[in-house]
C-alpha cells in the first residue's frame, strides 16, 4: 500500500521541482534593458502607450532613473526586441542611450 501511494507522490513533487527552476532559469537568464531619454514635450506616459499601440509590446517595465531618462525592463523572449529597438529609433520622443541584453 505505501508503495502505490509514495510513487506518484513522488512523481508530483518532482514535476513541481522541475517547473520551479526552469521558471527560476528563465528570470535570471534572459533579461534585458534600455535606457532612453525622453525630449521635453514627451512623457513616458505617452510612450508606453505608443508601444503598446504602435508595436504590440506589452511586457516592458519602466524605471526612472534621473529626469527624462528611463530604463524599459524586458525579457527578450517574451518581447521581439528588434521590433522594440526599430519603434524607439523612429520615435521623434526619444533616444535610445544604451542597450543591454543579457
Amino acid at each position: 500500500m505505501r508503495t502505490v501511494i509514495f510513487k506518484p507522490l513522488l512523481l508530483i513533487l518532482f514535476f513541481f521541482a522541475t517547473s520551479i527552476i526552469s521558471l527560476n532559469a528563465i528570470d535570471a537568464n534572459g533579461g534585458g534593458q534600455i535606457k532612453i531619454d525622453v525630449h521635453t514635450g514627451f512623457t513616458i506616459e505617452d510612450i508606453i502607450q505608443d508601444l503598446h499601440n504602435n508595436a504590440n509590446i506589452t511586457n516592458v517595465s519602466v524605471t526612472n532613473t534621473t529626469g527624462t531618462v528611463y530604463i524599459l525592463k524586458f525579457n527578450p523572449k517574451q518581447v521581439n526586441v528588434s521590433a522594440l529597438i526599430q519603434f524607439l529609433d523612429g520615435h521623434s520622443g526619444v533616444d535610445i542611450i544604451l542597450l543591454e541584453l543579457k
